[in-house]
């Protein structure tokens, strides 16, 4: 029989899910028209949103809400390295996207100029970087993956504690060194050019339109993640509750699902290109009016 707090994180992740299928499918809609889409980080929002989608049910989905009988684990009982490849990939996609995203809009503010020259060259490099990055994790998913093995109903490991810290460092900590510092270089050289009242018209569009979108996704991951992985990585060498297990998991999936909500609170272009759509959806045809 389920304990109260296996319902209570089985009800929170159905919430969490229903909220950000939704919110990432708006976020879809809204990145893919003309004015967002042809941003030069324009293909890597929406990667990422697609990603959130792929994370909220291979992770969030496949461990809170799914039964267990049907669940990834169960579904791959026979090779339960492709299952755990599946759900540790797209975690790291995730982190990954959000690194790239943000390393870019550094050197948009470090150096406007030589990469406003790059935005002409089109698609090509965002396409190129995203499929080097898939490859490389993939890569590295299917060494890691390939040491887990089915017993007693669960996915084991000889060694829990080397493969879990080696997840975090894949999926939290070495991305979050990353952006760290990208995030105090961004921050300091924005200071250093508004005190020295030179800031350009062009560093002033890149920071109104998407560094501070970026600056806010970057805080939601750091929060959501650092600690999460942290004290997971910890607890792996003393007894942590399930309760608290599942607790840190989903605080894990937080910005996968709200990510949406940032791009509307700080991204200035994101909100007017939403109200844009909604008002175009809203307006009356020709036919309608005339037959008032």
């Amino acid at each position: 029989m389920p304990t109260l707090h296996n319902l209570t994180s089985t009800y929170i992740a159905i919430i969490m899910v229903v909220i950000g299928t939704v919110g990432n499918i708006l976020s879809l809609v809204v990145l893919c028209r003309k004015r967002l889409r042809t941003m030069n980080i324009g293909l890597y929002m929406i990667a990422l949103c697609l990603n959130d989608l792929l994370v909220l049910y291979t992770s969030l989905f496949n461990n809170h809400v799914m039964p267990v009988d049907i669940s990834l684990v169960y579904i791959f009982e026979n090779n339960c390295s492709f299952s755990r490849f599946f759900i540790h990939f797209f975690r790291e996609i995730s982190s990954w996207i959000t690194v790239i995203i943000t390393v870019h809009r550094m050197f948009a503010v470090f150096r406007p100029l030589s990469t406003r020259a790059r935005i002409l060259t089109g698609y090509k490099p965002q396409i190129i970087i995203i499929v080097i990055m898939i490859a490389i994790l993939g890569s590295v998913n299917i060494v890691y993956s390939r040491y887990f093995y089915f017993e007693n109903g669960r996915c084991v490991t000889p060694s829990k504690t080397v493969t879990v810290f080696f997840a975090s460092v894949m999926y939290s900590f070495f991305p979050a060194t990353i952006l760290i510092s990208c995030n105090v270089i961004i921050v300091f050289t924005l200071c250093r050019r508004s005190i020295a009242g030179n800031a350009s018209q062009s560093t002033s569009q890149v920071n109104n339109h998407t560094v501070y979108m970026v600056m806010a996704i970057n805080i939601l991951f750091l929060i959501c993640t650092l600690p999460s992985s942290v004290a997971l990585a910890l607890s792996q060498g003393s007894k942590i509750s399930n309760s608290a297990k599942s607790f840190l998991i989903l605080l894990c999936s937080v910005n996968n699902v709200f990510n949406f909500l940032l791009y509307i609170l700080a991204g200035r272009l994101f909100r007017d290109e939403m109200k844009s759509m909604l008002k175009r959806k809203r307006r009356p045809s020709t036919f309608t009016i005339m037959s008032s």
